[in-house]
């Protein structure tokens, strides 16, 4: 073989192992970790996540807090999990996995617009309550949200 040859063959060869160590990396480094969307609504979008400042449309984590203040609405977006809508004044510490979602609720309203499954709600006074779609809780008790506003 001339040395023309020899270095094309392993410049190559070294081409194809750097391709797969890179893809292999790739696949390796990728995780599942489900994230939410922060869909804020109201007259003051001054929303905090985790004590920072959120603006609209916004990726929300698993144990991540929300707080809401005066005149303003969030909805959490989950896409398959469901959606969750915090009223204004709602400190909510939101959990999720690929199996449902959970929360501690500190302060404030929690409706379920819509979820695969039953929510698990801890209020601040200790109860855990499971909510279905249309169901509401604020922090102290349960109650049906039949949105009537009579």
């Amino acid at each position: 073989m001339n040395s023309k040859t020899l270095i094309r063959k392993a410049v190559s060869m070294c081409l194809i192992v750097a391709v797969n160590a890179t893809y292999s990396m790739v696949a390796l480094a990728s995780t599942e970790k489900i994230a939410g969307e922060l869909l804020i609504s109201g007259k003051h979008s001054n929303v905090t996540v985790n004590g920072e400042a959120a603006q609209n449309g916004r990726s929300i984590f698993s144990a991540s807090t929300i707080t809401t203040p005066e005149n303003t609405n969030a909805v959490i977006n989950l896409g398959r999990l469901g959606k969750i809508e915090l009223a204004p004044n709602t400190v909510l510490t939101i959990s999720f996995n690929d199996k449902g979602i959970s929360g501690d609720l500190l302060k404030g309203k929690v409706t379920v617009l819509g979820a695969t499954g039953a929510v698990k709600i801890n209020t601040f006074d200790g109860k855990t309550v499971e909510l279905g779609a249309g169901e509401s809780v604020t922090a102290g008790k349960a109650q049906q949200d039949d949105d009537d506003d009579d």
